[in-house]
């Protein structure tokens, strides 16, 4: 997965700059077509929302410790990237990646990470 230039700032700034920056209380998984550090437009539809995403942290790695699941009452057409904001709606996307294989969601479709599929990493 890949930082945001937001986060990526706000990072080198708290480390380096010591400019405090406060972690989100929560945050959020979301859905996009086409990647959203080039243009891709978030996931609309009847039923779509981000839910709220878990992870644990170990060294430099972490994965969700969470289900994150969809249920599409519309359709939502082509997913291929998944991002996390700090914001149920609008706010920072924080960090995102394209998903291995992309998707078009249509109504009755359940878009699910089972705990363990979502796994960020600095290197």
């Amino acid at each position: 997965m890949s930082f945001t230039t937001y986060l990526e700032s706000k990072l080198l700034k708290h480390v380096l700059d010591n400019v405090a920056y406060a972690s989100p209380s929560n945050v959020y998984v979301s859905l996009w077509n086409g990647d959203p550090l080039n243009g891709g437009v978030e996931v609309t539809g009847s039923g779509y929302s981000r839910p709220t995403g878990s992870f644990t942290v170990s060294g430099s790695a972490a994965t969700n410790n969470n289900n994150i699941e969809y249920v599409a009452t519309g359709n939502w057409g082509l997913v291929d990237y998944v991002g996390i904001s700090d914001a149920a709606t609008g706010g920072n996307l924080l960090i995102s990646t394209a998903l291995t294989s992309s998707r078009t969601i249509i109504n009755g479709d359940i878009v699910r990470f089972s705990i363990g599929d979502l796994d960020v990493s600095l290197t």
